[in-house]
């Protein structure tokens, strides 16, 4: 019963963070302004997001989510940011 309870809490986790992520997607894709790693560096040193290189097959950056302990305390202004640095860096 407890495995089960634990399941359905990291799905309902899972899903939640998917629409969060799914909707910055959709406003990152529609910002003008560039973000530089210089102004962001204490963000981007908390590693909860990270961009290993690779490309999907549509050609669009793949970004990892590692494990991180203290992601629901994340800014959502914050995660935006971290998020439109790593889609906007150059081939």
């Amino acid at each position: 019963m407890m495995t089960s309870n634990r399941i359905s809490l990291l799905c309902k986790n899972i899903t939640e963070m998917w629409l969060r992520l799914r909707k910055m997607t959709d406003e990152t894709m529609q910002q003008d302004s560039p973000v530089c790693a210089a102004h962001i560096t204490e963000q981007l040193a908390k590693k909860f997001a990270i961009r290993s290189g690779g490309r999907g097959a549509d050609g669009c950056p793949i970004i990892t989510f590692p494990e991180y302990s203290n992601f629901t305390d994340v800014p959502e202004e914050e995660l935006q940011t971290v998020i439109t640095y790593l889609t906007s860096i150059p081939r």
